[in-house]
């Protein structure tokens, strides 16, 4: 049942898509520069597609995208340094808009057949500190509900960097589920 809700959301936001698409290349071509923030996970993972549909629906339409430091680019969206942020967590402010694109979940994930997953000792792990300090979240907490002991050793920037490590064997990791979904196939 929730697979099918969320296909009859999709479908109607794919339409809903087509419909402003007619309705933009029918009333003018569309051109200059849009600037966009994002994570450098979202950069690799989501908009390798998004911007192959821009350049194929709005081939006179230039994409900026940066992914250096995430941090400030709400400062610089209030500023008029950049149009529009796609983030991980979303941001209330009175001069902003802010819409929930998507959402997913949190698991731990590890090779397959992992040494570290056997261990007795504490296992390291890898996560994105600032991911979970934007949701008012602990992460050790988070982690106590599975009785293992975790090591917090590896607090880095980007869900892509905790898929590497996680990929060569380093670390298990804290990894939200379309991230690491795709991997899954290959152990």
């Amino acid at each position: 049942p929730r697979g099918r809700r969320v296909n009859e959301f999709c479908e109607s936001l794919f339409l809903r898509v087509r419909d402003l698409e007619r309705q933009i290349r029918s009333s003018e071509k569309v051109s200059g520069v849009v600037r966009i923030g994002t994570h450098e996970t979202l950069g690799e993972v989501f908009f390798p597609e998004v911007l192959n549909q821009v350049r194929m629906h709005f081939p006179d339409l230039i994409v900026e995208l940066t992914t250096e430091d995430i941090r400030s680019h709400w400062s610089k969206l209030e500023a008029g340094a950049l149009d529009v942020v796609v983030g991980l967590e979303p941001r209330q402010g009175e001069n902003l808009y802010t819409r929930l694109l998507y959402s997913d979940q949190f698991g731990v994930f590890c090779r397959k057949n992992s040494p570290l997953m056997g261990r007795s000792d504490e296992i390291p792990i890898s996560y994105v500190k600032l991911a979970f300090e934007h949701l008012g979240f602990d992460i050790e907490k988070y982690l106590d509900r599975l009785h293992v002991k975790f090591d917090l050793r590896f607090s880095v920037e980007s869900f892509t960097t905790v898929r590497a490590l996680v990929a060569k064997g380093v670390c298990v990791g804290v990894l939200p589920i379309h991230i690491a979904g795709p991997h899954l196939k290959n152990g």
